[in-house]
C-alpha cells in the first residue's frame, strides 16, 4: 500500500503537466508574436502564419539577409512590408506565392529588373499574396486580348496597382458592355481609354453607371464627343474630362449632377452652356468638390457688393478658365491686395479679372516693387495688365 504513494504521486504530476502543455504552448506562442511585432513594428490586428512561428530566431535573420542581398530590401524597408503582409518573409513556402515566385515571372520571362521587382512589391505589398499564375494570366490577356506589350502593362498597374486584385477578364467584359449600352462605345475604343485612364476597370459599377447615365442625359452629342479628340483617339467625353481634369472619376456622381443643378438655379446658365464650356475646360467638371464653385462665386461677391447676377452669369461664361484656380490662391490674392495694398476692391476695375494672374510669379512681384520705390495709389490696370517691357516703361 505504501509502495504505490510515490506511483499515484507521479501519475498525478504526470497528468497535471499534460494538461498544462497546451497553455504553456500558447504562452510561448504569444511570448513569440509579441517578440515579432516589437521587431517589425505591427499593430495587434495583424496576425502571423504559424510558418513564421516556427521559424527559429537565427533562420529568420538568415531569411532578412538573403531578401537584402538578392533584392536589395533595407531593414526599413522590410519592416514596411512586413507590417501588411507578414508572409514576405516566406518566400520560399510555395513556387506560385511570395517575391520569389514574382520575380521569376517578372524577370526571367519579361525581363524586367531586380530593381523593379522591389519597388512593384514596395507600392503594393499585398502584391505578395497573388499566385504567379494570376499575375502571368493578368499580362497574356492584356498582350492578346488588348493588345498591350508587357512594358505598358507594367507601367498602367504602376499607376493603378489594383489592377492586380481584379478578375481582368471579367471587368473588361463588363464595362465594354456598359460603354457599348449607354454610348456606342467600341472594344477598341474602351481599350484606349483605359491606356490613358488605367483606373477605368478599378471604378465600381454603379458609379460608373451614374457617370454614364448621367452623360446621356445630358445629350451628349457625337460632335462633341469628336470635339475631345486628342492624339488621334476618340475618347468618349466622359473619360476625356478623367484625363484632363485629373481624375473625375475619383469624385462623387452628385458632384458633377450638383455643378449642373448650382449653376442652373443660382445662375440660370442651361445644362447645354454648362456642357460646351466643360467640352472647352475639361477641368470645370471637378469644380463642385467640396462645393467649391459656390465659394468662388461668394469669394467675389463679398469683396464687390455691387457684382450683380448678369455680371456673374457673363463672367463665367466667358472666362470658365478663372474659376479653375484654386480657391486658396483667390483668397491669398484678396487678402494681399486689401491688407498690403490696402486696397478697396469694390471701386478696382480690374477685380475679379485680376484674380487670374499668379500671384507669386506676376503680382507679388510687381506690386513690391513699386513699394520700394515707395509708389501708391497706383493704377492695378497698368500695373498688372501690361508686359514687364510696358511695365518699366510706366513706372
Amino acid at each position: 500500500m505504501l509502495g504505490s504513494l510515490p506511483s499515484r504521486a507521479f501519475a498525478r504530476t504526470a497528468a497535471k503537466t499534460k494538461a498544462a502543455e497546451p497553455v504553456l504552448r500558447e504562452q510561448q506562442k504569444h511570448r513569440k508574436v509579441r517578440a515579432l511585432r516589437e521587431q517589425f513594428g505591427v499593430s495587434k490586428k495583424v496576425t502571423f502564419a504559424q510558418a513564421i512561428l516556427h521559424l527559429r530566431p537565427g533562420q529568420l535573420k538568415e531569411r532578412r539577409e538573403y531578401l537584402r542581398t538578392k533584392y536589395g530590401f533595407s531593414d526599413s524597408e522590410q519592416r514596411f512590408i512586413a507590417r501588411q503582409k507578414p508572409t514576405f518573409f516566406l518566400y520560399d513556402k510555395s513556387d506560385e506565392l511570395g517575391v520569389d515566385a514574382i520575380a521569376s515571372l517578372l524577370i526571367e520571362k519579361f525581363g524586367f529588373s531586380n530593381e523593379l521587382v522591389k519597388t512593384l512589391v514596395l507600392k503594393n505589398p499585398h502584391v505578395l499574396g497573388k499566385p504567379r499564375s494570376h499575375i502571368e494570366a493578368l499580362f497574356q490577356f492584356l498582350k492578346k486580348e488588348k493588345n498591350i506589350d508587357e512594358l505598358t502593362a507594367m507601367r498602367l498597374i504602376f499607376a493603378v496597382p489594383a489592377i492586380l486584385q481584379l478578375d481582368i477578364v471579367a471587368r473588361s467584359r463588363e464595362v465594354e458592355e456598359l460603354f457599348r449600352i449607354y454610348h456606342e462605345v467600341s472594344a477598341q475604343e474602351v481599350t484606349e481609354i483605359f491606356l490613358d485612364f488605367p483606373y477605368l476597370y478599378c471604378c465600381p459599377t454603379r458609379k460608373l453607371q451614374l457617370f454614364l447615365g448621367e452623360f446621356r442625359k445630358y445629350r451628349l452629342t457625337k460632335p462633341q464627343i469628336l470635339n475631345l479628340v486628342r492624339k488621334s483617339r476618340l475618347l468618349t467625353i466622359l473619360f476625356q474630362q478623367c484625363k484632363n481634369s485629373g481624375g473625375l472619376l475619383g469624385c462623387k456622381p452628385a458632384n458633377l449632377t450638383g455643378l449642373f443643378n448650382y449653376l442652373k438655379m443660382t445662375h440660370k446658365i442651361k445644362a447645354s452652356e454648362v456642357v460646351e464650356i466643360i467640352d472647352r475646360v475639361p477641368e470645370m467638371a471637378l469644380q463642385n468638390r467640396k462645393d467649391l464653385l459656390r465659394k468662388k462665386f461668394d469669394l467675389m461677391k463679398k469683396y464687390n457688393k455691387s457684382l450683380g447676377d448678369v455680371y456673374l452669369r457673363n463672367l463665367f461664361r466667358r472666362h470658365p478658365d478663372l474659376f479653375l484656380k484654386s480657391f486658396a490662391s483667390m483668397q491669398a490674392k484678396v487678402t494681399y491686395i486689401t491688407r498690403n495694398l490696402n486696397r478697396q476692391l469694390h471701386g478696382e476695375k480690374a477685380f475679379p479679372l485680376l484674380l487670374h494672374y499668379n500671384f507669386s510669379q506676376h503680382i507679388w512681384p510687381r506690386c513690391e516693387s513699386l513699394r520700394e520705390f515707395n509708389v501708391k495709389n497706383f493704377d492695378l490696370v497698368k500695373a498688372l495688365a501690361t508686359s514687364d517691357e510696358e511695365f518699366c516703361q510706366n513706372f
